[in-house]
């Protein structure tokens, strides 16, 4: 998608899917909270906006989103318009709802963003609490109904990393198994 959109949604819509933001966090993420050098995204509750969940979180940068993010211009905002001004969500919301259509997919999906970074972080074996609180779920339920449909073959490549891994070294409680008794 990111490939598809008008130019000035490209960062913003690498940004929402690989940190699994909502857009409304990225629209108020000032320059201030991004720490480059230990690679993290603090998305802190202000003055005059809270997050949803009214509380602060921590976010790593995953490569793709520290490239982007160094290729913007600095301002009080790491989004900006294109007079500098901090850019709206309703704007942002609007691009990417036509962008979408454009792009023959379902129209106004920004859960689809939030989708695809939960979907995609346990798929490669982040643990789902650890997901759960990158993404600002207050709870693992109201994550879960966030998280793709698996498909067979995701289950079968699921079940053999286990069985991979289980068998990768004996364990110690096989060995006193194996033990004949004296």
């Amino acid at each position: 998608m990111e490939n598809g959109v008008r130019q000035w949604l490209r960062p913003i819509v690498t940004v929402l899917a690989w940190t699994g933001m909502r857009i409304s966090e990225l629209v108020n993420l000032r320059w201030q909270d991004v720490d480059f050098e230990r690679r993290l995204i603090h998305i802190r509750v202000q003055e005059s906006w809270k997050p949803k969940g009214k509380r602060d979180r921590v976010v790593p940068m995953y490569p793709t989103v520290e490239a982007v993010l160094r290729s913007l211009p600095i301002g009080p905002y790491v989004f900006a318009s294109a007079r500098g001004k901090q850019l709206m969500p309703r704007v942002s919301r609007r691009a990417l709802k036509e962008d979408q259509i454009k792009l023959g997919m379902p129209a106004g999906d920004q859960h689809g963003f939030r989708r695809f970074f939960a979907t995609t972080m346990i798929r490669n074996g982040v643990d789902v609490e650890t997901v759960r609180q990158w993404g600002g779920w207050k709870s693992l339920n109201t994550m879960l109904r966030y998280l793709a449909d698996v498909n067979a073959s995701d289950s079968v490549n699921a079940m053999d990393q286990v069985f991979a891994r289980m068998n990768a070294a004996p364990k110690e409680n096989d060995k006193e198994m194996t033990k004949k008794p004296a």
